[in-house]
């Protein structure tokens, strides 16, 4: 059972990186389209955006509102009260993490 927790908060780590990531990308690529320059190093941000949403259309519908919510955007805490009550949240959210990691191949 330890094993499994620890897994499961190295990927939420993993995750939460990603999504720190994800973000200073799509700041790049909107700024960059803001400003009609498309710098050459651009096209980096590009392929990490495009490889993050196609990963999460392969998702269910719960894992994609999960992980939005939860890394790849600033949401308020606890945004998740208006679709779950905190024990199915946390309990979805631990298969949310899983799924998309084996989306990602991770």
């Amino acid at each position: 059972m330890e094993d499994k927790k620890r897994i499961y908060e190295t990927q939420k780590n993993m995750l939460r990186y990603i999504g720190d990531m994800y973000q200073r990308s799509r700041r790049e690529i909107d700024c960059c389209q803001f400003d009609s320059v498309m710098p050459a190093g651009l096209a980096n941000d590009r392929q990490l955006v495009y490889l993050i949403d196609r990963a999460l259309e392969d998702c269910s519908n719960d894992t994609k509102l999960i992980i939005r919510n939860d890394f790849l955007k600033k949401s308020e805490p606890q945004w998740y009260r208006n679709y779950y009550n905190a024990t199915t949240y946390y309990r979805r959210r631990r298969r949310a993490v899983e799924e998309f990691m084996h989306c990602l191949n991770i």
